[in-house]
């Protein structure tokens, strides 16, 4: 089975990045995640950054501010499972509120204090460098898809 294709957004809101408690899915349900989902064919990776933002959180990306920032390869039991293209983005402007919705319960979080805890395990390894704006490629390797003990290997990185 080819694996999936998904995009993951990191958006700033000055000191604070958007996480959303993930209510439904395959995969993360009950973790903290940002925006992001499962390309569907025949679409862009900012196409299904945008679609997926607005499914899972009613608010729309400012087209400018979508920028590339690395690819994470992730191995469930030795077989590559999924590729996530992430991504920097901020709202269009007056779209800062937040409210649940059928997908998330979303929220600010500072960006020095992230609940690491309530996060996809692996996140501790990369969401730091991508917070800093650098562009990166990783391995994560899983024995259950996003959950519990991993390894990261960082194959590069500017």
């Amino acid at each position: 089975m080819p694996p999936l294709n998904v995009t993951l957004a990191l958006i700033r809101n000055g000191n604070k990045v958007l996480l959303g408690k993930k209510k439904t899915g395959k995969i993360c349900v009950g973790k903290l995640v940002g925006p992001g989902g499962t390309v569907e064919p025949d679409e862009t990776l900012v196409q299904c950054l945008r679609r997926e933002t607005f499914e899972e959180y009613h608010r729309r990306l400012e087209p400018k501010s979508i920028k590339f920032l690395g690819m994470l390869y992730c191995y469930e039991r030795e077989v590559l499972a999924l590729i996530g293209f992430v991504y920097s983005a901020e709202f269009a402007p007056g779209q800062l509120q937040l409210e649940e919705t059928e997908e998330v319960i979303p929220g600010w979080y500072p960006i020095d204090q992230l609940p690491f805890n309530k996060m996809p395990s692996a996140d501790i390894c990369w969401v730091p460098l991508a917070l800093e704006g650098r562009r990166f490629c990783a391995e994560i390797r899983y024995a259950k898809l996003g959950q519990g003990p991993f390894k990261f290997n960082l194959l590069s990185f500017t």
